[in-house]
């Protein structure tokens, strides 16, 4: 009986949790977080990718 009530439980909670986290995911302010945030991966990514390329081309031992 009381492994029933526990489980009922958290299948509330979780749905709780589901439901927080749609209301948040369909929110403006989550859709300018993710915009802000892709962004900022797409800048990072590129000065990666350019300071390995200068890595490369100015230090010949790392190209062996």
């Amino acid at each position: 009986m009381f492994e029933a009530e526990l489980a009922k439980t958290h299948a509330l909670q979780m749905e709780e949790v589901k439901n927080r986290f749609t209301m948040g995911a369909m929110s403006p302010m989550a859709e300018i977080a993710f915009n802000k945030h892709a962004t900022f991966c797409e800048k990072y990514v590129s000065q990666v990718l350019d300071t390995l390329a200068n890595l490369f081309r100015e230090d010949p031992t790392l190209t062996h």
